[in-house]
C-alpha cells in the first residue's frame, strides 16, 4: 500500500466549504481561541458558487439580460409548440376527410356487390325456366 501524496484538505476541496472547514478545524490548532470563530459566511468567502451568486445579484444588468434570454427561449419554445399543434390539426382534418372518402368508397363497393349478387340470381332463375 502506497500512501497518497494528496493532502486530505485537497481531497475534500470538491465536497464543499463545510467539509473543508471541518477538516481545517480538526487539523489546525486554534491559537488564542476556537477554530470555529466567525460564521459560516465568513469562513466561505472564497466559495466560487457564492461569488457567482453575489455577482448576479449585484450586477443588475447581467441578471436582467439573463432573465430576458430565458424569456426569449421560452417564447421560442411556445411558438414551436403552436406550430406543431397547427400542423397536427391540419393532419387531423386531412385524416378525417380521407376516412369519410373511404367510407363512401366502401358503401359503393357494397352496393356494387349487392347488385352483382341480385343480377346473378336473376340470371340463374332465367336459366331454370
Amino acid at each position: 500500500f502506497v500512501p497518497s501524496t494528496i493532502s486530505p484538505y485537497r481531497r475534500l476541496r470538491s465536497r464543499g466549504c463545510r467539509a473543508m472547514e471541518s477538516l481545517r478545524r480538526a487539523t489546525s490548532p486554534a491559537p488564542g481561541g476556537s477554530a470555529s470563530s466567525g460564521g459560516y459566511s465568513r469562513r466561505c468567502l472564497n466559495d466560487p458558487a457564492r461569488a457567482e451568486r453575489r455577482q448576479l445579484l449585484t450586477d443588475r444588468n447581467a441578471y436582467i439580460a439573463f432573465l430576458e434570454a430565458q424569456v426569449e427561449r421560452n417564447n421560442e419554445a411556445a411558438r414551436e409548440v403552436e406550430a406543431v399543434g397547427s400542423g397536427l390539426r391540419q393532419i387531423s382534418v386531412r385524416v378525417e376527410d380521407l376516412e369519410e372518402r373511404t367510407r363512401g368508397a366502401e358503401q359503393q363497393v357494397e352496393l356494387v356487390q349487392e347488385e352483382q349478387a341480385r343480377m346473378r340470381e336473376q340470371g340463374r332463375s332465367a336459366l331454370d325456366l
